[in-house]
């Protein structure tokens, strides 16, 4: 069966399986080829793939699963993935600190902006008629 993992910014993987197992809150399901349609979401979990007898893990962040025709499709807010469950969960926590991060430089830009912008204003005085 195809596995198809998009974000929020498009497809990210594609790839041929074997299996799929999907870990949530909900507790675990096994997919294998000409299962039945099925549509599960993820607030928060993993799923396993496996391969040619190779595992591979996705530490996903509000994702939904559907199955149908033999097709996987995993759309999710933020998937990472790693060899092991523990290197999905790392580079899941990485990616977080990243974007935390990015947000963080934003707005100390934005702020910054604004206190030139009311400095400008001022030296201007625009508003003094």
């Amino acid at each position: 069966m195809i596995l198809n993992v998009y974000n929020y910014q498009g497809l990210i993987e594609k790839v041929e399986i074997d299996k799929l197992i999907v870990s949530s809150e909900n507790g675990q399901i096994a997919i294998l080829s000409n299962h039945l349609p099925i549509v599960q979401t993820i607030r928060h979990g993993y799923f396993q793939t496996i391969a040619n007898n190779v595992s591979n893990y996705y530490v996903c962040y509000k994702a939904t699963v559907e199955f149908i025709n033999n097709e996987v499709s995993i759309l999710a807010i933020d998937c990472q993935k790693g060899h092991t469950l523990e290197e999905a969960k790392l580079n899941s926590e990485a990616s977080y600190q990243k974007k935390m991060l990015a947000v963080k430089e934003e707005s100390t830009h934005n702020l910054q902006l604004e206190r030139d912008l009311r400095e400008n204003i001022r030296k201007a005085q625009a508003g003094n008629l």
